[in-house]
């Protein structure tokens, strides 16, 4: 049953995505195949059923959310849809600026941000014509996404490109009902809470050792093991997580 705060997150994400929409002559979604990208991709394509989607992909996410896309594309018959590959290899960029919660640095993190999205996903919108996009960021997601949506608004443009965050104002919990409520199909790894809680998993490439001080190697090695075992014999550091 949808809740009241539901319904009123609902409308109010409608009412961001039909504004987004009538700033932006040629918008495009941002899309990660993970909860809040679903989410925000279930709400878009009611307002919007011909936007392009859009997955940076970067070959090294984890079978189930290949699954997921695979499946969605064919049941909410998404035909504007593209990929944009890592322009460098991803095991090439942890070798230059170290893995994720073990060795890399705040200004590594950044630097890599910097190459695989926003210099990448950029040039590619900017070439074929688009001049806005929506993601899925959210407020409480981490203080600076809080900070960051706080001064900005759901709604802003910076360096002519116009940025849509449609789920600023929802919760985890929010995200989590809606997609039950809707029964909208999900990564399976996002049910293995054996180890971590289901708040604390995310959609990211296992290559990327993100949460690994929060448990998220051996919950890999659990879950994973073939992609595990792919990631000590290239990087042997990750052992001496589980």
């Amino acid at each position: 049953m949808i809740t009241n705060r539901l319904r009123y997150r609902i409308h109010e994400a409608i009412q961001i995505i039909e504004n987004g929409v009538a700033r932006i002559s040629k918008p495009y979604i941002s899309c990660s195949w993970g909860k809040d990208s679903l989410t925000l991709l279930k709400l878009t394509l009611q307002v919007k059923p011909d936007i392009m989607v859009v997955f940076m992909n970067s070959g090294y996410d984890l079978p189930d959310l290949y699954d997921t896309r695979d499946k969605l594309l064919k049941q909410w018959h998404i035909e504007n849809y593209t990929e944009i590959p890592s322009p460098i290899d991803y095991i090439s960029l942890l070798e230059r600026y170290g893995m994720r919660d073990i060795n890399r640095t705040k200004e590594g993190q950044k630097e890599i941000v910097r190459i695989i999205k926003k210099d990448n996903i950029t040039e590619w919108a900017r070439a074929n014509g688009y001049d806005g996009f929506f993601w899925g960021m959210r407020c409480d997601e981490s203080a600076g996404r809080k900070i960051y949506l706080r001064k900005r608004g759901a709604i802003h443009t910076i360096g002519g490109m116009t940025r849509v965050a449609p789920l600023a104002t929802w919760s985890n919990e929010d995200i989590w009902q809606f997609i039950e409520e809707v029964k909208i199909p999900y990564p399976a790894f996002y049910d293995k809470t054996d180890l971590i809680a289901k708040k604390e998993i995310r959609s990211s490439g296992w290559l990327t050792c993100d949460g690994a001080h929060r448990g998220r190697i051996i919950w890999l090695k659990t879950h994973y093991p073939i992609q595990y075992h792919e990631l000590a014999r290239r990087f042997p550091e990750v052992r001496s997580y589980v």
